[in-house]
């Protein structure tokens, strides 16, 4: 009895200790993002076609349409793999039905989305749309306090989709800058490992498996500015070196190794200046 009274307790401590854990993230709700349907790929080619019969496409609706089907899995796996966020359940959040209507715009998102993403707990929804006419695809931001847009961030596919068939790294990619953009997480540069002729070849950062970085990993090393623009003062992060993860040491570290800008890294941290770094966006 004593044995499984522990149990219980056990049990109990881990549960608030996973509650408290998750209260720490940011929960992010994933709508159904709007995709065309076959019939609209279909009708947007003949379209074309008739007026320029060399222009885009060069095979059936249902090949393209196919190619998008991953597109929801690849727009979250950037925020699925960081340990900042929570993803609810894209079953429970399936807010808005993917093939929504044209009509159904931004002031529907806004109202009836953002009111049932507060009914399910999210603090963001995250949703997705492509344009067929641009060959874009947006991911748009929302904030469920706010009740309003906060962020977006739009990329052309069209190359990877009709031709290279980077249709994922294209959809990631988006992913990356939006969340950079908008959550940015900077990852500090702790010192210098390797020197060479008074220049910088690999450098300690406090990140690891923690952060999701992965082996040979291309991130960007900066030092955070002030710019007066008009009279008002911004944060600029200007890029100094672009590096590479060479090793992973755990869930806290990694070291990376420089690819350019050796001397000047060198010369920042003699100075005593702050070094940051973030995955690189292509």
């Amino acid at each position: 009895m004593k044995s499984l009274l522990s149990g219980l307790l056990l049990v109990f401590a881990l549960g608030q200790l996973a509650a408290q854990v998750n209260k720490d993230k940011i929960s992010i709700a994933v709508v159904d993002f709007y995709l065309p349907s076959v019939d609209k790929f279909a009708a947007k080619i003949r379209e074309d076609y008739k007026d320029n019969p060399y222009r885009r496409w060069g095979a059936d609706a249902t090949y393209y349409r196919n190619r998008l089907n991953g597109v929801p899995e690849y727009a979250t796996e950037i925020f699925g793999n960081d340990n900042r966020f929570i993803l609810l359940d894209r079953k429970s959040s399936a807010l808005v039905n993917k093939e929504r209507e044209l009509q159904k715009n931004e002031d529907f998102l806004e109202g009836y989305v953002v009111a049932q993403g507060k009914s399910i707990g999210a603090q963001y929804l995250l949703s997705g749309n492509f344009d067929l006419d641009a060959v874009t695809f947006t991911l748009t931001l929302y904030s469920v306090a706010d009740n309003a847009v906060v962020g977006s961030e739009t990329g052309n596919i069209q190359q990877s989709l009709t031709y290279s068939g980077k249709v994922r790294e294209d959809i990631v990619n988006i992913a990356q800058r939006l969340s950079q953009k908008m959550f940015p997480n900077h990852i500090k540069v702790v010192e210098i490992v390797e020197l060479k002729k008074d220049k910088a070849q690999s450098l300690l950062i406090a990140a690891g498996i923690n952060k999701g970085l992965k082996l040979k990993q291309a991130v960007d090393i900066f030092i955070i500015e002030e710019k007066v623009v008009d009279g008002e003062k911004s944060i600029y992060n200007r890029t100094v070196a672009k590096a590479e993860v060479q090793k992973i040491e755990g869930p806290n570290f990694s070291i990376v190794s420089l690819k350019d800008g050796e001397e000047e890294v060198k010369k920042l941290i003699d100075g005593g200046r702050k070094l940051y770094c973030l995955p690189a966006v292509n």
